[in-house]
């Protein structure tokens, strides 16, 4: 272009100099070293060179057109942000073509430097797109190779933890595998001795909160009675570290002025330091210490290894800590519900033993069993005889009340005779209320055999009566059984025409010390329990409790129950019956009943002679205390068991000791049934009763329901 530009300055051998400048600059870029190419500062110099001889050209050749350098300019711009060699070729190729249409369409006269013009911006294509491409393609493999490298780290730094990995895997087996805090410190000390650096011994102190003193625990690889009493020394360290809270290591510890006299690391020959806290939860709970016997720096790969191991092992004496604190509450507890269930077990036996002699002949007087007495002095009687039935009603829920808030009581089943069960109940009622009141029973005879809970069943329905009597002055109280065997259960309904409980109060009454009338005027007398236990009961045994009152109108009490039907077992009536009882008034009581009832009485004041007359007499029938002196009734039910001659007996277990509990340990002494004292003389003879299977012939005694022994 320059040879054609028609400039007399242009001469033929300024041109061949500017063209081979141009063609050894050019070439002297194929010799450069590669390196130079990444640069920044490379490309700075070469667009200046370039843009410097384009506007020498431009200068000497001014029938070249500006837009001619716009169109080198356009192109080397258009390669510079070119991704690809495809795009580059792409615009090598139409860059010319498209220059050239546009010179020919607006030039009139044909310079015949056009020709040359036209293919140079292919050539500025090629040229500055070689150089981008590679620029582009070194950093593509710049990046490649930075992956790679990043990716060979990565290995070597996992195939580096992988073993530690293992460790930390093998240690929180070891630590987790127990509760017990030594075994699990001990567990700890004797992993980390496998790990790099290989500690020459190791140490655990954990924190008293109360004290604040660091109490040195397990040890290993040291002498432990001198770590324990003469390692002020290594107590302050671990103090350092617990006050930091973070990893503290010492590289010689030797060098330390404060540690340099320490008996405990000359004599073991220790020199570096390493303090692990051990923090749980946000607190401070020890320090893992461990030492080596070369001086060693510990790295910060070590330091991160073991404070992990360190936190874990935290969390596991965290868990030693509650645990061993849960057991030894446990045992507190264990011993408080001993002490609880003695306490109850002496109050239950000292409050009914003095009740059961009182009412027991009360109610034999009463009913003149004794002689005749007045009408003023049966009206007498039959007040103290209310009240002595109120108060061991009351102490009777105390004492089942206690027991269910400890979760002690259990549920005992035995065959029921349902018919013979509601006479029985019946039996209390015969007497009359004093009050101008109807007591209906309403079941039929052909009720089943059942499998429940005697005592708790009978404990419901006369609650559920006596509450239905007191809160009834005048009226009728109906007591209906109805069984229905599609469903295979019982239901129990008491009803009565009584004051009627408040339809705001339906939700509380079965709640513990809740009563409607709450008042120091009430009426009624009475602590809140009774229902309270009826709803316990009624849900042990498996059933449900509902009730529909109207106030003014009276209640329904309704209580479901689910029944095991059980067969029917006959037996033979006992004739001859040996009572054993320790305390004179209740033994003559006991006799002066038993002879009513009609049976042969033999007396025992012991459990050594009741053992003896048993073997010696053979009776039909035990009737046993068991609070008895020189051998207990337990010890001399389980001796009459064991005897080949007197196994077979029956025994029955009558006691003042009435909680949960003691029912089972006079059956598995040897005992078939357990009434609790104070019983009526009804109720004795529907205990025989069930030990002989079936009723005592004749006719049954009249016997007052306050007849109790």
């Amino acid at each position: 272009m320059l040879a054609y530009s028609g400039d007399a300055r242009v001469v033929p051998g300024l041109v061949h100099g500017f063209l081979l400048l141009y063609i050894a600059t050019n070439g002297v870029l194929y010799f450069v070293d590669e390196s130079l190419f990444e640069s920044p500062y490379f490309y700075v110099p070469l667009v200046i060179f370039d843009t410097f001889s384009i506007a020498a050209s431009l200068s000497l050749t001014p029938q070249v057109g500006a837009d001619f350098y716009l169109a080198c300019f356009f192109t080397i711009f258009l390669c510079c942000i070119c991704h690809d060699f495809r795009g580059l070729i792409g615009i090598a190729l139409l860059a010319p073509l498209l220059y050239g249409y546009a010179v020919f369409q607006t030039t009139e006269v044909y310079d015949p430097s056009i020709f040359l013009r036209i293919p140079f911006p292919s050539v500025i294509a090629l040229f500055y797109g070689y150089f981008v491409q590679v620029e582009r393609l070194q950093k593509t493999l710049d990046e490649r190779r930075e992956q790679l490298l990043q990716q060979e780290q990565a290995q070597e730094r996992l195939q580096r933890q992988l073993p530690q990995v293992a460790i930390l895997h093998e240690i929180d087996l070891a630590i987790n595998s127990t509760l017990d805090l030594r075994t699990l410190l001990n567990l700890l000390l004797e992993k980390i001795e496998i790990y790099p650096p290989y500690p020459s011994a190791s140490a655990v102190r954990l924190l008293v909160r109360e004290t604040g003193a660091m109490e040195p625990v397990v040890c290993r690889n040291l002498d432990e009675e001198m770590w324990k009493s003469r390692s002020e020394a290594e107590e302050k360290l671990a103090r350092m570290v617990a006050q930091k809270k973070e990893p503290c290591s010492v590289r010689d510890i030797r060098a330390d002025k404060e540690i340099l006299d320490s008996e405990l690391t000359v004599s073991q020959g220790l020199v570096s330091f390493l303090g692990i806290p051990l923090i749980a939860k946000g607190e401070i709970v020890g320090v893992l210490s461990i030492y080596t016997e070369e001086e060693h720096e510990f790295s910060q790969e070590e330091i991160r290894f073991l404070n992990a191991i360190g936190a874990d092992a935290a969390i596991a004496i965290h868990n030693a800590g509650l645990y061993e604190k849960t057991r030894r509450q446990a045992i507190e507890l264990e011993k408080a519900s001993k002490v609880r269930d003695r306490f109850l077990g002496v109050m239950s036996h000292e409050l009914r033993t003095p009740l059961a002699a009182m009412v027991g002949y009360t109610g034999l007087v009463r009913d003149k069993l004794l002689g005749e007495i007045n009408q003023k002095q049966e009206e007498a009687l039959e007040k103290v005889l209310a009240r002595g039935k109120d108060l061991l009603e009351m102490i009777t829920s105390i004492l089942y009340a206690t027991t269910i808030g400890a979760g002690t009581i259990k549920v005992e089943k035995a065959e029921i005779n349902l018919k013979d069960f509601l006479e029985e109940i019946k039996s209390v009622y015969t007497v009359p209320l004093g009050k101008d009141i109807q007591l209906n029973w309403e079941y039929g005879s052909e009720l089943p055999l059942i499998q429940s809970d005697r005592l708790k069943l009978k404990h419901i329905l006369q609650n559920l009566i006596n509450n239905a009597i007191r809160f009834t002055e005048e009226g009728s109280v109906t007591v209906s059984v109805g069984y229905v065997p599609e469903r295979r259960i019982v239901q129990f309904k008491v009803s009565d025409t009584g004051i009627g409980i408040p339809k705001n109060a339906l939700p509380i009454i079965f709640e513990i010390f809740r009563q409607v009338d709450s008042s120091e005027t009430r009426p009624h007398v009475g602590v809140g329990l009774g229902l309270y236990i009826v709803k316990t009961f009624t849900q042990l045994l498996g059933g449900g409790i509902e009730v529909e009152s109207e106030p003014g109108k009276g209640s329904t009490f309704i209580v479901t129950l689910p029944i095991d039907v059980a067969p029917r077992v006959e037996g033979r009536a006992k004739k001859r019956i040996l009572a054993v009882e320790d305390r004179p008034d209740l033994l003559d009581l006991l006799r002066q009943a038993l002879e009513i009832l009609g049976y042969e009485v033999m007396l025992a004041t012991d459990g050594e002679e009741a053992v003896r007359m048993a073997t010696a007499s053979l009776p039909d029938l035990i009737v046993m205390d068991i609070v008895l002196p020189k051998m207990d009734g337990l010890e001399a039910a389980s001796r009459i068991r064991k005897n080949p001659v007197t196994r077979s007996i029956p025994i029955l277990a009558v006691t003042a000791l009435a909680m949960p509990g003691d029912k089972d340990r006079c059956l598995a002494s040897g005992c078939d049934d357990y009434i609790a004292k104070p019983f009526t003389v009804n109720e004795l003879n529907a205990a025989i009763t069930r030990l002989s299977n079936k009723e005592f012939g004749g006719t049954k005694p009249k016997v007052s329901s306050h007849g109790s022994l």
